[in-house]
């Protein structure tokens, strides 16, 4: 993953997004990601797409199982918002 350091790179990243993906998409107002959808959903025009295989949808907007699950890759980044868990003694990550 790159880290735009100079905010030229930044403005032209912002520039050049038409959509985004918010992975870990929560419907709980206390949650990160509720927040950030608010604010993206607020001030761009972005199409932002909410991912989150236990959710169906948020803020009338359909959740997705997967990036995979999405109708098309993303032309900005990947927003992820929920951290990692550790997967169980013996079992796979969550």
């Amino acid at each position: 993953m790159a880290i735009l350091e100079r905010a030229g790179e930044r403005l032209e990243l912002m520039q050049r997004t038409h959509n985004v993906a918010l992975v870990g998409m929560s419907d709980n107002p206390a949650r990160a990601s509720n927040f950030v959808a608010t604010y993206l959903l607020g001030k761009t025009d972005w199409t932002i797409w909410f991912v989150n295989p236990r959710l169906d949808e948020a803020f009338g907007r359909p959740c997705y199982p997967s990036l995979a699950a999405l109708p098309r890759a993303p032309s900005g980044p990947v927003l992820r918002s929920s951290v990692p868990r550790a997967p169980p003694p013996g079992g796979d990550a969550p």
